[in-house]
């Protein structure tokens, strides 16, 4: 696996937001951690596009396992807003799969998944790795 380049936001001392790109899986791999906030998730979005490595219609794979927030349904709505004033300029939808470990995240996921519906994005959230993989065409060993 190649790995082009990873990049890492700071936020504050318990909130760390990296990326990187798999170009040979046309995909963008995300690791949230920490009391992450809807701004900081859509400011990572926002740079990850604007990256030089970003190529128009990557899948993506977001690991929130180890993210700890108290989201309300409001910030899930401004997200699924944000990002979808984002990705307007794709043309053809691309997959995003987000890793959860607590069933009150994975449901979050879900009210998100229904909001992104009108977004070029089609959201899934997952409980196992595995699954997660499947759904966006990857081999079970491949490194995310």
């Amino acid at each position: 696996m190649k790995l082009i380049k990873k990049e890492t936001l700071k936020m504050s001392k318990k909130i760390i937001i990296s990326y990187h790109f798999i170009n040979e899986h046309n995909l963008i791999s995300w690791k949230m951690s920490g009391n992450v906030n809807a701004a900081k998730i859509i400011a990572s979005v926002d740079e990850a596009v604007n990256h030089k490595n970003y190529i128009l219609g990557m899948n993506a794979f977001i690991d929130c396992r180890g993210m700890s927030t108290s989201w309300n349904i409001d910030d899930i709505y401004n997200i699924s807003l944000e990002v979808k004033y984002i990705l307007n300029k794709l043309k053809d939808k691309v997959k995003v799969a987000a890793l959860f470990d607590s069933n009150t995240q994975y449901y979050m996921g879900k009210v998100y998944s229904a909001y992104s519906k009108t977004t070029q994005a089609d959201f899934s959230p997952f409980k196992k790795m595995e699954v997660a993989k499947k759904w966006l065409g990857l081999d079970p060993d491949t490194d995310l």
